[in-house]
C-alpha cells in the first residue's frame, strides 16, 4: 500500500490527461493561477512521493530474524544503505512520472520542469532517510503478525507527522520565494538533498540493537 501510494499520482495524472487533457491547463489558466503555478508545482508534483518510502518499518519488519543483521560481518551503514536505497528505487521513479506528466499537461517551461524533476528526487531520498533514522531509533522487532507492526507501531505515527512537517516547511518556502517563478523548486532541492545527506551521516554509523 505504502508504494502504491507513490504511484498514484502519476496514475492518476495520465488518467486526466488521456480522458480530460483540457481540465489541468484549465485550472492553470484561472486568474492569479499563472503567477503561482511554476513555483508550486514541484511541491505538488511530489505531494504523493514522499508517502511511498518504506524505510520507516524495514528494519522493524525483520521481526525475529532481526538478529541475522546484527550477526551480519558487514557494517550498519550496508544494511541501513540497502534499506535506504531499495525505498528510493520504489519512490524516485513514481516522482519522475508525475512531474514528466505534468509538465506534458501544463507545459510550464524548462525551469519549472527542471525544478519538478529535481525537486521530486530529493523529495524521495529525504523521506527514506528520514524513515529511516525513525526506526533506527524506535525499531521493535518482538510483533506477533505484520498488521500490528504497520498499523500500531510508533513508527507509522512519526513517519506521517514528519512527512507532514517537511511538506508543509517547504510548501511555506516555496510561498516565501515564489518571485524565483520556476527556479523556485530547484532552489529547495537543494536544502532537501543537503538535509538528507546531514541525517544520513548521523544515522549510517549507529548501531543495530536487537532488544530480545
Amino acid at each position: 500500500n505504502t508504494v502504491l501510494m507513490a504511484w498514484l499520482a502519476p496514475a492518476v495524472l495520465l488518467l486526466i490527461g488521456l480522458f480530460k487533457p483540457g481540465l489541468l491547463p484549465g485550472l492553470a489558466a484561472l486568474p492569479g493561477a499563472a503567477a503561482l503555478l511554476p513555483p508550486l508545482l514541484p511541491l505538488g508534483a511530489s505531494l504523493f512521493s514522499i508517502a511511498g518510502n518504506t524505510t520507516a518499518l524495514s528494519l522493524s519488519m525483520e521481526g525475529k530474524s532481526a538478529w541475522l543483521m546484527a550477526a551480519c560481518p558487514a557494517p550498519p551503514r550496508v544494511i541501513y544503505l540497502g534499506k535506504a536505497l531499495a525505498s528510493y528505487a520504489m519512490c524516485a521513479p513514481a516522482a519522475a512520472l508525475t512531474a514528466l506528466v505534468l509538465v506534458w499537461l501544463l507545459k510550464p517551461g524548462p525551469p519549472a520542469a527542471l525544478s519538478c524533476l529535481a525537486f521530486g528526487q530529493a523529495v524521495c531520498a529525504l523521506g527514506a532517510v528520514i524513515g529511516l533514522v525513525i526506526d533506527v531509533r524506535f525499531a521493535r522487532y518482538d510483533w506477533d503478525s505484520e498488521q500490528q507492526i504497520v498499523k500500531s507501531s510508533v513508527q507509522t505515527l512519526l513517519l506521517m507527522t514528519a512527512q507532514f512537517a517537511v511538506l508543509l516547511a517547504f510548501g511555506a518556502a516555496a510561498w516565501l520565494l515564489r518571485a524565483l517563478g520556476g527556479w523556485t523548486g530547484l532552489v529547495l532541492a537543494l536544502p532537501a538533498a543537503g538535509l538528507a545527506v546531514l541525517l544520513w551521516s548521523r544515522v549510517n554509523h549507529r548501531p543495530i540493537f536487537i532488544v530480545p
